[in-house]
């Protein structure tokens, strides 16, 4: 049985059973078809509809009008389309025309103070994760059918749905993190393709060790906790939003690209304030030298012991 819980736009979730045997998912190599017995969890891009879509195009190109009261018009009918012109207004700012840029930006701003920060979605494929591996394209019907407890048997608008996950067992997932990669310099972070979600728990655990200065001698190795050597205490590391100073090699992690970094050290166990991916990254030397090593961290979502 294909048990999920979906949660929709307004924050609301509920629990349902997914009736159909398949989905069709477009991406850039070809359509798929995922058996929904496979499916583990979907985030979903915007997914408005074609007539909204073909009014989105022609408001972004009237931002380009000679004439006035066109790009006026423009400009109001985006804001009048809220999360569903959110996407295309942010490609309107890499426009050439400096008169376009500011409309969008404008757009933009006024979308921002009316809608809520969770609707905002710059995402316009969407993200299937089954047993196997993860597919990014756009899922090619515009409903899910669907049967509940409440409702009976019901198709459920896309656009609707931020996101579906499996209530089946399988939220345990586990992942070398390289210090080389990912612990030698400040912005870089590895994305797990974990996907949270918001006020569900979370608890993460890390083992292994990883070297701040590979000079043959082992001095300078360090757990996910991070180096407390002689001579090293807690110390700024250049961490954007790290929440305190932390030590060289300390395991960190953060939901979402502009989430808020926090430490995971050996273990960490919360609850997620907000939904995205999880990614994770390793303090890096504080003496500028390429770390080397790895973390092995396993990942549980939902009730974590």
């Amino acid at each position: 049985m294909n048990d999920m819980e979906v949660r929709f736009a307004d924050s609301s979730s509920v629990r349902i059973v997914l009736i159909q045997d398949t989905i069709e998912v477009m991406t850039k190599y070809g359509r798929l078809t995922v058996p929904t017995k496979d499916l583990r969890r979907a985030d979903f891009g915007i997914h408005p509809s074609p007539e909204i879509s073909e009014k989105i195009q022609q408001a972004i190109k009237q931002l380009a009008s000679t004439k006035h009261p066109e790009r006026e018009a423009a400009g109001k009918d985006l804001v009048a389309l809220g999360h569903q012109a959110y996407p295309a207004l942010h490609g309107a700012l890499k426009s050439p025309e400096p008169e376009v840029v500011r409309r969008a930006e404008e757009a933009l701003k006024q979308i921002r103070a009316k809608v809520p920060g969770r609707l905002l979605r710059l995402r316009v494929n969407d993200r299937i994760e089954t047993t196997e591996f993860t597919i990014v394209g756009r899922i090619t019907s515009a409903t899910l059918k669907t049967r509940s407890a409440y409702f009976g048997e019901r198709s459920i608008n896309i656009n609707d749905v931020v996101s579906i996950r499996s209530m089946a067992p399988g939220g345990n997932f586990e992942i070398p993190v390289d210090a080389a990669k990912y612990g030698s310099a400040h912005d870089h972070w590895l994305s797990t393709d974990i996907g949270v979600d918001a006020e569900k728990e979370l608890l993460i655990t890390a083992t292994g060790k990883v070297d701040l200065w590979v000079d043959g001698t082992g001095q300078y190795l360090t757990g996910p906790n991070g180096y407390s050597g002689a001579g090293v205490g807690p110390r700024w590391n250049g961490v954007n939003g790290a929440p305190n100073a932390q030590r060289g090699g300390t395991l960190l992690g953060r939901i979402g690209e502009d989430g808020e970094v926090f430490v995971i050290g050996e273990r960490y166990k919360g609850t997620a304030s907000r939904e995205g991916k999880l990614y994770l990254h390793i303090v890096p030397s504080p003496w500028g030298n390429a770390s080397a090593g790895a973390y092995n961290v396993q990942v549980t979502l939902g009730s974590a012991p």
